[in-house]
Formats: structure tokens, C-alpha cells, sequence
């Protein structure tokens, strides 16, 4: 084990930044948070697990509630991902929800995956606090510097997550923007990133789902719901369709209102696969799905 050495300044220093950082308002449970801090740091462990907020049942019971996990993408929530993504000029943005052992992101540009443990992620550290989490250089912050999202893909060097509130007054995740390379930000652009969250928030209280949807959400729990998802492109699969549709015809024949289906194709699209390969096909899909979401309203 190696030998480390802290001056009272540092230790005091260390001891303030934990406490601020993890929200703690006693400085003995501040104490207890930097004991072990530095035994990870003895041990060469030095990446701070993010930690859990002490509401956490309630939270996570609210965020249950508002039937986002495992949803398909929304056209309400990618406008604002877009729209912040050409704000800050930089490569990934996400909407990130906190799970209870994962992040998942509602909205995500930047990135192939649409999760990854909560444990490692920055944006559990967010939600800790109510003010905009800023790291300009993850590489030079002890609680980041060998995580693995910065020392391989994504390699997040720069994070500043807004923590976004729901309507019960609880952080159930973020938006934020990553940085392939190290950046601050003015005040300006706090101000704006800020107002970006703002809007998600708006969003959060206004959405609104089908008749349909609610129930089938409200009757599958996330690890279901992700099942019927397309995993490439995050839209219902064509089972999910067909049990919406379903559900859809008897609602349609309960209030005798008209009912429309409207299918649409893509051409030629074996003959792309054949002699351009599946990843072109793949990418094919997923513009054509972005293409349609931005002409239609939040129904896939």
C-alpha cells in the first residue's frame, strides 16, 4: 500500500469539497465520506463510486411513476438534445435518467449505447445537488481521473450535467453535454445550459401519452419495456405495434371515434443491405426513423 501524505490544508480542502459535493450538511458524516475517499486512494482505487442521495426510495419511486425507463424516443425530448448539442458545439448529449443501478439516457446524441452503470456514471454525481456539476478535465479530478468513460470510448474529458427535477420536487437525472477534450464554461453559457434543463422540465410536466401507451407502460416494468423496444433504433418493435394497435381498435370502438393506420416502407432497402452491408443499412434505418419523428408527433 503506498504511503500517502496530506497537509492540513489539503485534508480540510478535501473535507469542504466532499461535503459540498455529496450535499452533506454534518461534517462528521462529511468525515466519514473522506476516510473513505483516502482509503481508496491507499489502494490505488481512486475513482469515487457516485453515491446514493439519501431520499433515494423516494426518488426512485417517483421516478417510476413518471413512466419514462425504457420508453421509446420522444420528438419533445430529442428537440432539446438537438438544440443543445448545436449550442455547445460539442459531440454528445444526453438526457440521462438515474436508475436504480444504471443511467439510462431518454435522449441521447453521441453515443451508441443507450445506458451504462450508474456506478460509474457522472451524472449520479449531478443529481446529488441542485446547481450545475462542472468537471473541465476529468483527467485531473481524483474522483474521475481512472474511470473507465474517460480512459476509454466515450473518454469523457469534459461533463456539465444540469440535474433535472420532476414534478414531486426529486433530481431524477440530467442534461448534460461531453467533451472529447478539456473546456470550461462562461457564465453565459451556464445561464444557457441552465435554461436548456429548464425546458426538459417543462417537458417532463406537459408530456403526454396515449391512452394506449399509458396502460401498456404502466403494465410492463422497465427490463419488459426494453424488450419491445428495437434495440438499434429505439422505437417499438412490430409485436409492441401490433398490441398497441390492438388496444388501439378497442379504444377506438369504446368512445366510436374513427381510427387511421398509416405504414410506410423503405424501398429497395434488402437490395442496400446486399451490396452496401448491413452497418450501412443499420445507418440507413436510423436516419429514415429520425426523419419520420421529426414530421410526426411524439407517437413512436
Amino acid at each position: 500500500m503506498r504511503d500517502l501524505y496530506f497537509s492540513n490544508a489539503v485534508f480540510l480542502d478535501l473535507a469542504l469539497s466532499i461535503t459540498k459535493f455529496t450535499g452533506v450538511i454534518f461534517f462528521g458524516q462529511a468525515l466519514t465520506e473522506l476516510s473513505f475517499f483516502i482509503n481508496q486512494l491507499s489502494f490505488g482505487a481512486r475513482m469515487l463510486p457516485a453515491p446514493i442521495p439519501s431520499n433515494e426510495d423516494e426518488r426512485m419511486a417517483s421516478l417510476r411513476k413518471m413512466l419514462l425507463l425504457s420508453t421509446p424516443d420522444e420528438e419533445v425530448f430529442d428537440r432539446v438534445v438537438r438544440m443543445t448539442k448545436r449550442v455547445f458545439n460539442v459531440p454528445i448529449v444526453l438526457v440521462s435518467l438515474i436508475d436504480e443501478n444504471r443511467q439510462w439516457f431518454k435522449s441521447c446524441m453521441g453515443l451508441p449505447v443507450r445506458e451504462t452503470g450508474r456506478d460509474i456514471s457522472f451524472c449520479g454525481h449531478a443529481i446529488l445537488g441542485d446547481d450545475l456539476f462542472v468537471i473541465p478535465d476529468a483527467r485531473q479530478d481524483i474522483r474521475f481521473a481512472d474511470n473507465p468513460l474517460v480512459l476509454d470510448a466515450p473518454y469523457v474529458i469534459f461533463y456539465a450535467g444540469r440535474p433535472l427535477k420532476n414534478s414531486d420536487g426529486h433530481n431524477v437525472g440530467t442534461l448534460c453535454i461531453i467533451d472529447h477534450i478539456p473546456r470550461g464554461l462562461s457564465d453565459e453559457e451556464r445561464h444557457c445550459l441552465h435554461d436548456l434543463g429548464s425546458w426538459v422540465e417543462q417537458v417532463f410536466l406537459t408530456r403526454e401519452l396515449s391512452e394506449s401507451q399509458q396502460m401498456m407502460f404502466a403494465e410492463l416494468c422497465e427490463v419488459k419495456r426494453a424488450s419491445v423496444l428495437d434495440p438499434l433504433l429505439n422505437i417499438w418493435h412490430r409485436g409492441a405495434i401490433m398490441d398497441l394497435l390492438k388496444r388501439e381498435m378497442a379504444r377506438a370502438g369504446r368512445s366510436h371515434t374513427p381510427l387511421a393506420l398509416m405504414m410506410v416502407d423503405v424501398d429497395y432497402f434488402k437490395q442496400v443491405n446486399d451490396e452496401y452491408g448491413h452497418p450501412v443499412g443499420d445507418q440507413l434505418l436510423i436516419e429514415f426513423v429520425r426523419m419520420i419523428k421529426l414530421c410526426l408527433l411524439t407517437l413512436l
